[in-house]
């Protein structure tokens, strides 16, 4: 089981020192979204997978992953719960994921 997040807003992460300042306004500016991943199987530590540009690509990103992981094991079953953090419309655009799953 894997936990595959993107959080658009650097703020939180600079507020709890996960990164710097510095790399909170850069990324800022730059529009970076990380893809963080939560390890369940251990004591839940929370560590960057990926860092691209754009939430969209964020989101591919982590749509990207679920495919390949699809893809590699045709014979298992899978469960793929999108959750939206109060942002419908990303959710939407992830949709697609949810339908091939099913």
């Amino acid at each position: 089981m894997t936990i595959e997040f993107v959080v658009k807003d650097l703020t939180h992460l600079q507020r709890t020192g996960r990164i710097s300042n510095t790399a909170r306004i850069l990324g800022s500016l730059l529009h970076v979204c990380p893809v963080l991943t939560m390890d369940v199987h251990g004591n839940g530590k929370i560590t960057p997978m990926a860092k691209e540009r754009t939430e969209r690509r964020a989101l591919n990103h982590i749509q990207d992953d679920i495919q390949r992981i699809m893809n590699a094991n045709t014979e298992l079953p899978y469960a793929a719960v999108v959750f939206d953090g109060n942002h419908a419309t990303a959710k939407a655009r992830c949709g697609s994921v949810e339908d091939q799953i099913s």
